[in-house]
């Protein structure tokens, strides 16, 4: 214990941070093969997080300086955390569409798209979209946002894996 001590002692001053010193504090409690002991961070400062509304797409730069839906993550529609905000029933909104503005305030490739969506997680946006790059034409719809598109993004690296195995194997092997 006086060994172990004296060796992560030395490295207190440089520690800058809480969580530095809680990792200090997992290296020396690992090292000791202390089991059922574990570090609870305390006074470590919060950063404010701003819950940005999230679609279940990504952006690319479209033409006339609009974004683009340049992909749409499928989701699953039983799992509540998992459905893809676009593919709602109704919405018909598809990959290379353009989203012109949110909740009535113009997009270009000028702003960044989540600028217009802070303080929007799991809330109701209004979007103008077009095929076009063009105001004339578009129609608004109503999306429900998420608060994260982690369980999208997972279910989508399962598909994945799903179609790999799929197509190496010739149908052969499943995935699990």
């Amino acid at each position: 214990w006086k060994t172990v001590g004296e060796r992560y002692g030395a490295l207190l001053p440089w520690v800058a941070h809480r969580n530095d010193l809680d990792f200090l504090l997992s290296e020396m409690i690992s090292e000791l093969c202390a089991g059922h002991t574990y570090v609870q961070s305390g006074d470590a400062p919060r950063v404010d997080r701003i819950g940005v509304g999230k679609l279940g797409c990504r952006f690319e730069p479209g033409e006339d300086g609009r974004y683009r839906i340049a992909r749409i993550y499928d989701g699953e529609a039983w799992d509540e955390d998992g459905r893809s905000p676009l593919q709602a029933p109704g919405l018909d909104v598809s990959e290379g569409d353009y989203i012109l503005a949110v909740d009535g305030v113009e997009l270009t490739t000028e702003d960044n798209p989540y600028r217009l969506l802070e303080n929007k997680a799991d809330t109701v946006v209004r979007l103008s979209v077009n095929d076009r790059p063009r105001v004339e034409g578009a129609r608004e719809i109503l999306v429900h946002t998420l608060a994260s598109e982690l369980d999208l993004l997972y279910v989508d690296w399962v598909k994945s894996r799903l179609q790999r195995v799929d197509e190496l194997s010739g149908g052969r092997i499943g995935y699990i």
